[in-house]
């Protein structure tokens, strides 16, 4: 019989599920790396899988023990690219060229990292998808005490967080991250925060609006780029990217990421139990009741 603890927790579980319906209509990707070996499946809307390599590029397991994952729970995993060294063909994840991901007019990319060890070289990519001046880069970048996280969209040059806001990639201790993209205006919002608590925000724009991202024909990267000698040295868990084609459906609002960032605690769920979960009519009355219910988060700092 199940534990009381676990029946709330999945009680928890499908109340947050509900609470961001709406939101996962927009989710293309979603990387939880809890399976074991070197190829691992997307649960968002494309099932497009990404595969790990080693330095010689040869497939490679990069997935950790059950349990250290960012939830601890049993089951959760993530991916462990601390081995990772510069200047040489190093562990990438990836995938094949995604038409997903094309012509995105806005765009939310989430995810979790800590233990990032990439000093040596200043700079590591958590995702890469880019080519021919048209693309997505997003990368994390060290200089001194500075710690911030970069975005460039069609090669135009990166916009950047504050300087420490991104300081927790270096802990042992999981910090939760989210960018969000408008082309329309070329503004970009940072969001920062533990497992637990507020996310902190910062703003930027680029000097010159990137517009809608465009067509790339080439594979994308998580973890790395191309060549391999740009590595995320560090973790990463729950890896994930809403976009859309029209207007700002891609933005992802502070309460929906404070509600996705919680759901990370509530359970270890079954691949593609989200996307299964949003198809319900009544999760879409369960997301009425949670919206009326549930306090709204503290406000952002």
């Amino acid at each position: 019989m199940p534990s009381k603890k676990k029946g709330l927790r999945s009680i928890f579980a499908t109340a947050i599920v509900a609470a961001i319906a709406g939101s996962l209509q927009a989710q293309i990707l979603e990387y939880r790396f809890n399976t074991s070996g070197s190829t691992q499946a997307s649960v968002g809307s494309s099932s497009q899988s990404i595969t790990t390599k080693d330095g010689a590029n040869v497939n490679t397991d990069y997935i950790s023990a059950s349990t250290t994952g960012v939830s601890g729970l049993a089951g959760d995993s993530a991916l462990d690219f601390s081995s990772a060294t510069w200047q040489t063909a190093s562990p990438a994840g990836q995938g094949a060229a995604l038409s997903d991901l094309n012509g995105l007019s806005s765009f939310t990319i989430a995810g979790w990292a800590k233990d990032a060890d990439i000093s040596t070289n200043g700079i590591g990519r958590i995702f890469y998808d880019s080519s021919s001046g048209a693309g997505i880069d997003l990368f994390y970048t060290t200089t001194g005490s500075q710690k911030q996280l970069s975005l460039s969209v069609n090669g135009v040059a990166g916009v950047a967080s504050t300087t420490t806001q991104y300081s927790g990639f270096a802990s042992s201790n999981w910090t939760f991250f989210a960018v969000t993209y408008d082309g329309s205006s070329g503004a970009v919002q940072f969001y920062s925060g533990a497992t637990t608590g507020n996310l902190t925000l910062s703003t930027a724009t680029f000097g010159t609006n990137p517009g809608n991202v465009g067509t790339i024909a080439s594979s994308f990267y998580v973890g790395n780029v191309n060549a391999g000698n740009r590595p995320f040295d560090g973790w990463l868990d729950n890896f994930r990217i809403y976009g859309s084609t029209s207007g700002t459906a891609g933005i992802l609002s502070s309460t929906e990421l404070l509600d996705i960032r919680n759901y990370d605690f509530a359970t270890v769920p079954e691949p593609g139990i989200l996307a299964c979960l949003v198809l319900g009519a009544g999760v879409f009355i369960l997301r009425r009741k949670w919206s009326s219910k549930a306090a709204a988060p503290a406000a952002i700092q």
